[in-house]
């Protein structure tokens, strides 16, 4: 029952300092998810201007915001894992 726009305002409004841009580019509804549940593909643009971010800042962004969603919606990755290092 959680919409992107939810999704997406919340992104948003964690104030991320590096970034730039979220959209979606895929929502899945199938035979591989439990009933009642979609899965949502979401792109995530980080920059910095004054220098090039490295993977490691670029994960660490990422795991605040999955844990921001994680605890606010219950979301969980439908395949993969992140890094936590």
């Amino acid at each position: 029952k959680v919409s992107y726009l939810n999704i997406k305002n919340t992104i948003e409004d964690s104030n991320n300092p590096f970034l730039e841009d979220i959209s979606i580019f895929d929502v899945y509804l199938g035979k591989d998810l439990e009933k009642n549940k979609k899965s949502y593909s979401i792109s995530l643009l980080f920059q910095n201007p004054e220098k090039t971010l490295t993977d490691k800042v670029v994960d660490k962004q990422v795991l605040k915001i999955f844990e921001l969603l994680e605890s606010k919606f219950n979301v969980s990755l439908r395949d993969g894992e992140l890094n936590k290092n």
